[in-house]
């Protein structure tokens, strides 16, 4: 084998090793990108759920603790009814924000139930799926929130004969918004900071 001949075979041999290294540097880069991407999924769905460390009476105001079964007939919801003094002219179900509870500390959610109460609404708050004292072991973002809302619609109409308005902040105004579209109960919402495209808000969070 001439000189020429075998520097053209080590030429190849190092392309060879060079495609190799490129190959496998490709394949360990992708298999990081799945792992990173899976925890990141894993890390939005299970969030740390809040506990809730603060109660109504500490108001002073009239309530009682309630347990409603979502529409997905599986997933047991907690939360509370607080009702005005006088005999209330609606229904108010707030819904919370990801990775919140039912009392939404960034509004905060109490200050604003003892407005509403002075007004003469009763007001209906619960925890979502894998929030507060509610049973799921994960979030949807508002895909099975959906059916948690859903839910505590059709308890109120149950409970009560006055109309029902929903109240929901970032993604419980998302699920706020999707459920009254379900529902013929619903005559009002009020959509407090709902994302209108859930890949900007994942980015977001």
């Amino acid at each position: 084998m001439g000189i020429t001949e075998v520097k053209h075979t080590r030429k190849m041999s190092l392309m060879k090793l060079a495609i190799f290294i490129v190959s496998i540097m490709f394949v360990i880069t992708s298999i990081m990108c799945i792992i990173i991407s899976a925890y990141k999924g894993l890390y939005l769905l299970k969030p740390e759920k809040k506990s809730i460390n603060n109660s109504p009476s500490e108001y002073g105001l009239n309530y009682q603790d309630i347990e409603i079964l979502s529409e997905d007939g599986k997933t047991t919801l907690s939360g509370w009814v607080l009702e005005p003094i006088e005999r209330p002219k609606m229904n108010i179900i707030f819904s919370h924000g990801y990775g919140e509870n039912r009392l939404e500390e960034g509004m905060p959610f109490l200050s604003l139930a003892n407005e509403l109460l002075e007004k003469g609404y009763r007001v209906i708050a619960f925890d979502f799926r894998h929030s507060g004292n509610s049973e799921g072991d994960m979030t949807s973002l508002g895909v099975k929130e959906k059916m948690d809302l859903l839910g505590v619609i059709n308890w109120t109409t149950k409970q009560y004969e006055e109309p029902i308005g929903l109240l929901g902040a970032s993604m419980g105004a998302a699920t706020s918004l999707l459920a009254a579209a379900e529902s013929k109960d619903v005559i009002a919402v009020v959509a407090d900071s709902p994302f209108s495209d859930l890949h900007d808000y994942l980015r977001e969070i």
